[in-house]
């Protein structure tokens, strides 16, 4: 969204996975035993159930989903204000590919199944992903240039073809607007480690969690029990918020 002071307010959403897998159950091990999800050649094995991340944790198009946000006031020239975070809500409009979003900014012609108020989102976020990603290398970011192979297979399985593919602008917009929003928890928790009270309560919940501790960030190695309530903070710097964290119920 635009803001009366020339700033924008970008929204990052985050399918609340952990509205589903609970602490200690045997989804939430299997997870964990997992890590992450396998792509292979031919298929994803993924970490968790398809129910919940082809539906319930996917981003459907007009169907409700519960999220964790960040909401974040950047410059028109990519530098971070302010943010907030809160669990949310959202109601999207459209499910687009990064094709799609690749030929919409390589030809200026949108798809006719993008409705006309992503065209005009994804026109304003161009600039501001572009701007975030200049100001993120001029600080020092380091780029890998990787080039992606895809196999193409016949029917038997066997692979008939390799395919080269280059890195697209479309995969570059939702690269910066996530590194914002780690930017935003991140800031949040080094002010967390800075606080000696913050750092000894953190501590504490760790240790009753059942989560490994670290002295040097102040993170959980498992998936925490502790509810994020909206906070927010604006300076002239990229400063971090406080987090207050209470029991889920």
């Amino acid at each position: 969204d635009a803001l009366p002071n020339g700033n924008w307010r970008i929204g990052i959403h985050i399918a609340d996975v952990t509205h589903y897998v609970k602490p200690g159950t045997h989804m939430d091990r299997e997870g964990m035993a997992r890590g992450n999800s396998a792509y292979l050649v031919d298929r994803v094995v993924p970490m968790l159930p398809h129910r919940l991340t082809n539906d319930l944790c996917s981003l459907v198009p007009h169907q409700d989903r519960l999220t964790h946000s960040a909401f974040v006031e950047v410059t028109p020239e990519g530098l971070m204000l302010g943010y907030e975070t809160a669990r949310s809500v959202i109601h999207s409009k459209a499910r687009l590919t990064y094709g799609m979003v690749q030929d919409f900014f390589t030809t200026g012609r949108a798809d006719s199944h993008i409705p006309a108020k992503v065209v005009a989102a994804l026109m304003q976020m161009r600039p501001i992903a572009r701007a975030i990603r200049a100001r993120r290398f001029a600080a020092g970011a380091l780029e890998v240039h990787a080039s992606e192979v895809k196999c193409i297979l016949k029917r038997d399985g066997k692979v008939e073809r390799i395919e080269k593919r280059e890195g697209m602008e479309a995969y570059q917009l939702i690269e910066e607007f996530m590194l914002l929003a780690n930017l935003a928890w991140a800031t949040a928790c080094a002010r967390r480690q800075t606080s000696p009270a913050s750092t000894a309560s953190t501590r504490r919940l760790a240790k009753r969690s059942g989560a490994r501790w670290s002295r040097n960030w102040l993170c959980w190695a498992s998936k925490p029990r502790w509810r994020t309530r909206p906070t927010s903070t604006r300076s002239s710097t990229p400063s971090p918020s406080r987090i207050s964290r209470s029991r889920s119920p």
